[in-house]
């Protein structure tokens, strides 16, 4: 028993002492987590029973080894599968589907802008389109909202069946208007699909819904503009990687193991009618042009001048290479644009073109003599 108890003894001074002889001995160096965190300041010349010395030791210890987010993963895997509680901001789960919400009684009735500014706005496009021109269409694309496919897992204070939300009301007004609207969300609702237009862990549609999505915005141009822009086909069954993007919602998570979803499978996406015509578009979107912008879909589609105008605040090029956004830039290259593209998820219409429009429609104004 006492053999057993002095074993304790030396292994809980040990425990204790650990932090404090890794740090003067420093047998292991320690890695910055890609440096998020600035390096801690010390003392020149420490006293080991100084408090606020102890105390930067342990923030040096929290915050720069691989251990933090290790022990920060488990703590969030344990408490959800014990508890169902999400440590991540703005994540909800609801019978194993994952949502993203900016507030915990969020419904789109309560998101309404009103019929006066969407019509304000839809004036504005109006005009727009016709400084620009006919052969420069704007496409009105809305993406896919998954609290629409998963309803029975959803609470119902996120459910709404009125008519006054930004959804029903833009289409509704764009449609009067004769704009080109392509409804993604009512599209995909409106029959099954071999893959899901959204994972269980995911926030965006997946990259299946979205190379769909594109290649129909390119067979809707090819018809508007009587041109013949390349196509793709989705092979089912190849052997490709799933697409960490149709599970990012898992990942914000920051669990070990992010939740499994069987529904998704691996594909390959193939040239359809290889003309090596690509469209050349201004595309003006949030997040959901990300399945595109990321992934091999982009150049199979568009060209290399197309430019994504990300929130019309970063011009990207690549993950993470991205400068402000030009509007005067924007109006010289508009006259080499096939078409702009508007993209937005449900919940972003109701910043409609993200600040754009009024800027463009003064940007592209005809110079007066």
């Amino acid at each position: 028993m006492q053999k057993h108890l002095r074993y304790s003894v030396l292994f809980l001074t040990l425990a204790l002492w650990t932090p404090l002889l890794l740090t003067w001995l420093k047998p292991i160096e320690f890695i910055p987590l890609n440096g998020a965190f600035p390096p801690v300041s010390y003392e020149k010349h420490p006293n080991l029973w100084n408090a606020g010395y102890q105390k930067n030791i342990d923030k040096y210890l929290e915050e720069n080894v691989y251990g933090k987010s290790v022990l920060t993963k488990l703590r969030n895997q344990i408490q959800f599968k014990l508890f169902g509680k999400i440590n991540a901001k703005d994540i909800y789960a609801f019978d194993g589907i994952f949502y993203r919400f900016y507030s915990p009684v969020f419904n789109e009735e309560g998101n309404f802008i009103g019929k006066q500014k969407v019509d304000l706005i839809a004036d504005s496009l109006a005009q727009l389109q016709q400084q620009i021109g006919a052969n420069i269409p704007i496409l009105h694309v809305f993406g896919p909202e998954k609290s629409h496919y998963f309803t029975k897992e959803l609470p119902s204070r996120f459910k709404t069946k009125s008519d006054s939300t930004n959804l029903k009301q833009f289409k509704k007004v764009f449609q009067q208007k004769g704009f080109h609207v392509l409804d993604f969300d009512a599209y995909f609702r409106s029959k099954k699909f071999d893959y899901p237009i959204f994972g269980k862990a995911g926030i965006h549609w997946t990259n299946y819904a979205s190379a769909h999505a594109f290649d129909s915005i390119i067979a809707y141009l090819n018809q508007l503009k009587q041109t013949s822009f390349d196509r793709i086909e989705i092979e089912k069954g190849a052997s490709t990687p799933l697409d960490p993007l149709d599970q990012d919602l898992g990942y914000l998570c920051n669990f070990i193991q992010i939740p499994s979803d069987p529904a998704l499978f691996a594909y390959r996406l193939k040239p359809k009618r290889n003309t090596g015509k690509k469209v050349k578009a201004l595309i003006i979107a949030d997040s959901y042009f990300h399945t595109c912008a990321w992934t091999p879909l982009k150049p199979m589609l568009f060209d290399e001048k197309s430019n994504f105008e990300y929130y019309f605040n970063t011009r990207y090029s690549g993950v993470n290479q991205g400068v402000k956004t030009d509007v005067h830039k924007i109006a010289q290259e508009m006259p080499d644009y096939d078409c702009i593209i508007y993209l937005h998820g449900v919940i972003n219409l109701e910043n409609y073109g993200f600040r754009s429009i009024s800027k463009l429609i003064k940007a592209t104004a005809p110079v007066k003599n």
